[in-house]
């Protein structure tokens, strides 16, 4: 990887705190005051940080709340020049945990760029019900004229990195390289890019500017990256992982994920725990925790959920019973089509507990042991088309007949 793509890589990790509502990596611009507010051109994204930033009693309220009025908190500034009478702004893009957030379009009726402000339009995420983030659409715009946009969170633990949209219909939507999970890149717009579920590079940029030149070394499950120490966390992004073996298919609860990165740990016959959650992680995240070689993996435990003391619902915790000696494999991907970002991720144990789970495949009720019911059962979902054992996409009879043998070895 050249110099380059090294710096390119550093922001993509640096900066990667979205989550499902995020898909490209925007520029990020912070103005506390309405007199200091940067100007922004139409038709691109970027983020703002109400997270941090002050509430000046002299701001305006936010005329679309009523009746509170309120000024909201962690208010921020842009300003932009409308290219037509139209202009459309939104926070609908932004990550977790950025909810109820506000927007207000102002002219300045005095001395620009805030002077004796006159509020052209209002928009607020609502709390009881929704939607939870403010979007509108102006019209009737002077086409060349300034105007000046005030961002603000309406609750305190939805501060964060906010999303904001700023397009005109008069300008043509700008285009990106945008990165698909199979390893491929197209230039698109930012909402092609979304809805194929890709992640967006930025406007102008072409795959050329790509920091994905090269995999992660554990990309795929037989180059895991050995975990030796516990309790030490590991920073990472799967930002250019790839999606192999599909993971979704191996465990019960089949929660599907993408951009797959691999971890392998032997077991100390303790209840061992695998957690991304910390402040570094952006990406909503999904763990599965596997055994046995890499073209016969068993489910052991699956998790897409977080562990006590873990604040950030997007984050994952998986615990399972570990058998001495025993390598087990960790599946770390984003959760369903969700973005990918940064990823942190300890592996530690957490105290005592009695029998490890079976690894064996021919335990197709994972009752932890091989018996005449576990064959019934197979059969059953055999019949029910629900039976898919060497994991091809569909039930047929090499299934039975895999399973079979299996079975017939006691494992």
């Amino acid at each position: 990887m050249n110099r380059m793509n090294s710096i390119l890589l550093s922001v993509f990790i640096t900066l990667s705190i979205m989550a499902c509502r995020a898909q490209s990596q925007p520029s990020i611009m912070f103005s506390d005051e309405c007199i200091t507010a940067p100007l922004v051109a139409c038709n691109q994204e970027f983020t703002v940080i109400t997270r941090g930033a002050t509430s000046n009693p002299t701001d305006p309220p936010f005329g679309c709340d009523v009746p509170a009025q309120r000024r909201g908190g962690g208010t921020v500034w842009f300003r932009f020049i409308a290219p037509a009478a139209t202009v459309t702004i939104t926070t609908a893009n932004s990550p977790t945990p950025v909810e109820f957030t506000a927007l207000a379009v102002y002219r300045a009726a005095g001395a620009p760029p805030c002077g004796a402000l006159v509020q052209m339009g209002c928009s607020i995420g609502l709390e009881d019900g929704g939607p939870f983030l403010a979007a509108l659409t102006l019209n009737g715009l002077s086409s060349g004229h300034e105007y000046v946009v005030e961002v603000a969170s309406l609750v305190k633990q939805h501060e964060g990195y906010v999303r904001v949209g700023l397009y005109s219909p008069a300008l043509p939507p700008p285009t990106g390289g945008c990165l698909f999970s199979n390893g491929t890149c197209e230039v698109l717009t930012l909402d092609q890019c979304m809805v194929s579920d890709g992640w967006y590079l930025g406007n102008g940029t072409t795959c050329a500017d790509s920091p994905c030149q090269t995999r992660p070394a554990n990309d795929a499950c037989d180059g895991a990256q050995a975990i030796t120490q516990l309790g030490v966390p590991i920073q990472t992004t799967n930002l250019c992982a790839t999606d192999d073996i599909p993971v979704a298919r191996l465990c019960p609860q089949a929660i599907p994920g993408n951009r797959t990165l691999w971890y392998s740990i032997v077991g100390d016959g303790s209840m061992m725990e695998a957690t991304t959650c910390h402040f570094e992680t952006g990406a909503e995240t999904v763990i599965a925790v596997l055994c046995g070689p890499c073209n016969d993996l068993h489910c052991v435990e699956m998790e897409n959920r977080p562990g006590p003391g873990c604040i950030n619902e997007n984050m994952s915790t998986v615990r399972w019973c570990s058998e001495v000696g025993r390598t087990y494999m960790l599946a770390v991907a984003s959760f369903g089509s969700c973005s990918p970002g940064s990823i942190t991720l300890t592996v530690r144990s957490v105290g005592s507990c009695g029998t490890p789970r079976l690894c064996c495949r021919a335990d197709h009720n994972r009752d932890d042991a091989v018996t005449s019911t576990d064959f019934f059962d197979f059969l059953v979902d055999f019949f029910n088309a629900a039976a898919d054992f060497n994991r091809d996409g569909v039930t047929n009879t090499q299934d039975y007949f895999d399973y079979l043998n299996h079975y017939q070895v006691g494992c």
